[in-house]
């Protein structure tokens, strides 16, 4: 999926239409700018989604205008091409008409699969030197379906950025344990959801916790599981080493915590097409302190009870 990085200013015209301008190739993608009225003389930042074979297509043009500092590069809009079957009305930006003259003949239909998104058509304009102008838009082609494929970069960046809650994590007991016992540790497991729109697309990201990394505070190596543990309740055999958890060996007072691991997994909103994402966040949760202390027998001359 290309980056497309572009400025944006208000529309003039009733149309919802994305002008752009492909000024310089960086390492995040294509970087362009935008003239939002189609009239080539206004500009600002913005973004615009790119199918593969789009990407592919601007990046290989020998008019794309990448070089830096290009003072005419290229420029690069979407527009449905029905407008150019339509009548003509007041509300008809002017540049459209010179656009059409230079449509495709044959109108086409572009059919997207479940899970896909339809894009308008692409258009480009391309600086005439002679003239001292930009030529009129030629139409590229008649729309493109973006996929999870296409959006996997920018959902990988904007996975990395997420603010995800710590999980809950829990211990017992809760303040204290005993000397050779094991005292479970639970964390929460709950998935999160987050609605982002990447590149004007909306999109759900997903993070699910697939690893936790305890420290128990007492020097031992840290356990390492894919297992949140769960608190032992009424009924429930004495938790042993096979409990997620831990057996202190000495007195003392200990600080524990975790550390999540979690992967995601994003789509197209509206749509059950999901992709994973290559990359993992961590967070850290505290479960306070644990004293630790030694329980022992002592002989009484008393009579118990």
């Amino acid at each position: 999926m290309t980056l497309a990085r572009v400025t944006r200013t208000s529309v003039t015209t009733s149309l919802a239409l994305v002008l752009l301008v492909l000024i310089a190739q960086t390492s995040q993608g294509l970087e362009v700018d935008t003239d939002a009225g189609g009239d080539n003389n206004s500009g600002g930042n913005a973004h615009i989604a790119l199918t593969a074979d789009e990407s592919e297509l601007i990046r290989s043009s020998s008019e794309s205008g990448l070089a830096d500092g290009d003072a005419h590069p290229t420029k690069y809009q979407r527009m449905d091409a029905a407008f150019c079957r339509g009548t003509e009305s007041p509300m008809r930006a002017k540049w459209i008409g010179g656009a059409c003259e230079h449509n495709m003949n044959a109108m086409q239909t572009v059919t997207c699969e479940p899970g896909e998104l339809r894009l308008d058509a692409l258009w480009s304009s391309v600086w005439n030197e002679g003239a001292g102008v930009y030529n009129d838009w030629v139409q590229q082609n008649w729309g493109s379906c973006l996929t999870t494929r296409d959006l996997t970069e920018e959902a990988r960046h904007a996975f990395e950025l997420l603010t995800i809650p710590a999980p809950t994590v829990s211990m017992q007991p809760p303040t204290w344990s005993l000397v050779n016992l094991h005292s479970p540790a639970a964390a929460d497991s709950t998935p999160h959801t987050f609605e982002v729109v990447l590149l004007d697309i909306p999109v759900v990201l997903e993070a699910v916790a697939t690893r936790y990394t305890w420290d128990f505070g007492d020097g031992t190596p840290p356990l390492v599981t894919d297992d949140p543990g769960r608190p032992w309740q009424d009924g429930d055999p004495l938790p042993d080493e096979s409990w997620v958890g831990h057996t202190w060996t000495s007195r003392g007072t200990f600080p524990v915590s975790v550390t999540t691991t979690w992967t995601g997994r994003f789509a197209i909103t509206g749509t059950d097409a999901w992709q994973d994402i290559d990359a993992e966040v961590t967070t850290t949760s505290s479960a306070g302190t644990i004293e630790v202390v030694e329980a022992r027998s002592q002989l009484v001359t008393d009579t118990l009870g």
